[in-house]
């Protein structure tokens, strides 16, 4: 895989996954929601292969390894389809080695108080996030670990406009990001700031207007677009393609579901259809 290519796709994987880390979102969804699954699962467990075609054309799987990302989880939900537990892994040779490790607990309104993530292997760390509401507006977090001082982040619900403000013990809160939202609830923007300046933006828009689906996202990073991605959705609203700005493909996506239309099995390709990965995912429903 092209360097090029490696980084699109760390890029997307980090846009995507920030767009679903803000509290509007957590305290009006529960976790099934926000991972676009269906039916009431228990557990959910992913493992991410690397691909070699045989001169048999036969297929070889081996446990893909990332050096900046896991690629293999495991997943617990309760019944009212919150997580309670998540596991992430590193793959070592053929074996599967435990990176970090999150627990949540949830007061009786199924708002999360406390998150903690115990982090081993290449480095050992506990990450404490105590969380605290004011009102229906404002949102505390208070992050603890060993190696850093305290941070206290603040989310803050203006209408269609949620802020988020972060600061150390001793210093005054800034304005760290800002996420827009349409009158549907979909975030079509949000902004990362340094001091009163907006360093860099993610911008998405949603052609369809039956779904949800992202289809054009935009990252702007000092005024100027570093990248851009049009996407392309199957029935059970699973992006199948990814295009660039000249609408040349980057990657495409094949799926097998089970009865409940969940994906149980995700192949990845690369701009000329070549087979990257297989990701498999092990689900057991309540």
């Amino acid at each position: 895989m092209k360097k090029t290519t490696i980084i699109i796709i760390l890029l997307s994987a980090f846009i995507s996954q920030n767009i679903h880390c803000q509290m509007k979102t957590r305290l009006n969804s529960n976790d099934w929601m926000r991972m676009r699954l269906n039916g009431k699962i228990f557990t959910m467990k992913s493992r991410e292969y690397e691909v070699t075609i045989n001169k048999d054309s036969t297929l070889s799987l081996k446990l893909n390894f990332e050096p900046f990302l896991n690629s293999h989880y495991d997943f617990i939900y309760d019944k009212k389809g919150f997580l309670t537990n998540k596991k992430a892994y590193f793959a070592q040779k053929d074996s599967l080695v435990t990176a970090e490790i999150w627990d949540y607990v949830y007061d009786k309104k199924h708002r999360i108080i406390i998150e903690k993530k115990l982090s081993s292997g290449r480095v050992s760390n506990e990450n404490y996030w105590y969380y605290s509401y004011l009102d229906k507006n404002i949102t505390l977090i208070e992050q603890k670990d060993k190696f850093n001082p305290i941070i206290f982040y603040k989310y803050i619900q203006k209408g269609l406009i949620e802020e988020l403000a972060t600061k150390q013990s001793e210093t005054e809160y800034k304005k760290h990001s800002a996420w827009f939202y349409d009158n549907r609830n979909r975030i079509y923007k949000k902004n990362e700031y340094v001091g009163d300046t907006i360093y860099s933006s993610n911008e998405f828009q949603y052609i369809d207007r039956k779904r949800n689906n992202i289809t054009i996202e935009k990252y702007i990073s000092k005024g100027k677009t570093i990248f851009f991605s049009e996407n392309q959705y199957d029935n059970q609203n699973n992006i199948v393609a990814i295009y660039n700005s000249n609408k040349k493909l980057i990657q495409s996506f094949d799926y097998v579901y089970d009865n409940k239309n969940n994906w149980i099995e995700k192949k990845t390709f690369n701009k000329n259809g070549k087979l990257l990965t297989i990701t498999k995912r092990e689900i057991v429903y309540y």
